[in-house]
């Protein structure tokens, strides 16, 4: 394990923010890029669903404060209540303000520099949840989050087996992952921006459950093929316009294997930070009564992974038990 070091509120020096089923942690990095000690953010709001500083979200705003979704839902099943919200958190932890998400289930949070709007997946509905920070005089956050529409993605839940994962974007399109279990694979679509589920292209992964994507380039978005653990890639021709149409080919980067489960997927200078978890649920893929709880309290940690090689770098262990859901890093 290794060693605590104290919450830094100001954000500085390079680290990776974890959230997960029962914490905000930050990873703290070397000057060579190691994991150096971990600390413990914040804990007891649900399940944190990304952290997102707000100085990358309003220019020029002079704060630490992240922004991180709160799901209560699955959370419940430990004895929490409330409902999903969007959390402003100190730079240490500590809660400054709350808006509610809008969702019924929330899965991630991502900031989109097109739209400049948070958008929010909301995994029962197939719906994204739109929200835009302005300024605001006096309040804790300096921010106040406004709702800013509903967008439909044609992903309908079809019971806990079907349901809308994670977004990303590109200029001219919403890519939404749909991952579909019974039919033992998921799926990406482009959504046309401006429209109301209008479907650009769609191609299938070649995984029963997948998790978030990562464009590393115009034609290559990386996404976790979460039911080995691995880490993989959509590649399209150089030039090729990944909205057109045509199908990408699929490629394995780096698995830790079917004992574990990655969800969480950042990356920064060609290096990939995959979040892994002690797998949770059967692998051939069939009902598991007791594997929420098992995510609650699962053993996570971090991978490091050099995606010009593949090759593991280096793996970490998070200080508290559950699930990992998303990260970010923080140049400092």
């Amino acid at each position: 394990m290794l060693p605590h070091c104290a919450p830094n509120a100001t954000l500085t020096g390079p680290q990776l923010l974890v959230t997960t089923h029962s914490a905000l942690i930050a990873l703290r990095l070397d000057g060579g890029g190691r994991p150096r000690c971990t600390a413990v953010l914040d804990q007891g709001r649900g399940h944190y669903y990304s952290a997102i500083p707000l100085r990358s979200i309003v220019p020029d705003l002079d704060t630490n404060a992240l922004l991180v979704g709160s799901q209560f839902l699955g959370s419940r099943r430990s004895g929490m209540s409330g409902a999903d919200a969007l959390l402003a958190l100190g730079g240490g932890g500590g809660l400054l303000e709350a808006w509610p998400a809008h969702t019924r289930y929330l899965h991630a949070t991502e900031w989109d520099r097109t739209s400049r709007a948070l958008v929010s997946v909301d995994a029962l509905s197939g719906k994204l949840e739109l929200h835009r920070a302005v300024r605001r005089a006096g309040a804790p956050s300096g921010v106040a989050l406004e709702h800013a529409g509903t967008l439909a993605t044609g992903v309908a839940r079809d019971g806990a087996a079907d349901h809308l994962n994670n977004v990303a974007f590109t200029a001219e399109a919403i890519w939404a992952m749909r991952s579909q279990v019974r039919a033992d694979h998921s799926t990406i679509v482009a959504l046309r921006r401006g429209g109301d589920g209008d479907e650009l292209a769609s191609f299938g992964l070649d995984g029963r459950s997948c998790h978030q994507l990562v464009w590393r380039s115009q034609t290559e978005l990386l996404y976790l093929n979460s039911s080995i653990g691995g880490l993989a890639a959509a590649r399209w021709p150089d030039g090729a316009d990944p909205a057109a149409g045509a199908p990408p080919t699929l490629h394995r980067v780096w698995a830790a294997g079917a004992a574990h489960f990655s969800k969480g997927l950042t990356l920064h200078d060609d290096v990939a930070y995959v979040g892994l978890a002690a797998r949770q649920g059967r692998a051939d893929g069939a009902p598991c009564p007791g594997c929420a709880l098992q995510r609650n309290d699962a053993d996570a940690e971090v991978a490091a992974v050099d995606l010009a090689s593949g090759e593991l770098l280096w793996r970490a262990p998070l200080p508290v038990r559950g699930l990992v859901n998303a990260i970010t890093h923080l140049a400092g």
